[in-house]
Order: C-alpha cells, then structure tokens, then sequence
C-alpha cells in the first residue's frame, strides 16, 4: 500500500465526474495534531507529511481558523473533506469515543468557500 496526494489533474477528474473521494488520511495520520500541540511527530507522519513544507503552511492557517471560529481542528478536517468541492468522504480512525464525537462535530459545521480556499492557500478574501 502507498500513500499519495492527490495532484490538480486527479482532482479535476474527479470534479468534473463527481466520483466520491475516499479520503483515508483525512486526519494526516496525527500530524495537524502534533504540530498544533508542538509535539514531536512519530516517524511515518514525518516522513509522509513533513518533507512537504505546504504541511505545515496548512497546519498554522488550521490553528487561525481554529482560533478564530471556536472549531476544533478535527472537526474542521472532516469538514474540509466534505466542502473542498470533491465528493469526499473522510474516513478516520479513533482511540475513544471523545476523538470520535469531535470528530463528529463536522456536522454542525459548514466551510464556506472563502475557509476552504484559506487553508488551500492561504488567500483570505
């Protein structure tokens, strides 16, 4: 089993045929996590995740975002799943049942377009 991202060219495909995404690292494995709490990372989020400066772009304008609405960054991930404009479906592994009702939190919650395309690329409208 590998683990690759899903490039501009995959992505458009599957906007333009609206096959849902399986999106298995919809958490990253525990690397927004990590470096949110400024904990180490373990080796094989490191190394998938880390080596991708983008990453960790993407994990501050999470906190922002965090900061700013009172949303938990769990939530905010399953959420950007759903409304980044893919059909996506975030799929998650949980150790209790509080990462799962977080988790689950996504569902009172609803990106706007503007929130997607900031922890994209950092555009603020």
């Amino acid at each position: 089993i590998t683990q690759t991202s899903m490039n501009e060219t995959e992505a458009g495909f599957y906007r333009l045929t609206g096959i849902p995404v399986m999106a298995f690292g919809a958490m990253a494995r525990g690397y927004f996590h990590a470096k949110l709490n400024m904990r180490p990372l373990k080796e094989g989020p490191a190394r998938v995740y880390d080596e991708i400066p983008e990453n960790g772009l993407r994990a501050w304008r999470l906190k922002k975002l965090c900061e700013q609405t009172g949303w938990s960054p769990a939530a905010v991930l399953g959420a950007y799943v759903r409304d980044c404009g893919l059909r996506g479906i975030p799929l998650c592994g949980f150790s209790s049942a509080a990462q799962l009702e977080d988790t689950l939190a996504m569902e009172d919650i609803h990106l706007t377009r503007a929130q997607v395309r900031y922890l994209e690329t950092g555009a603020a409208d």
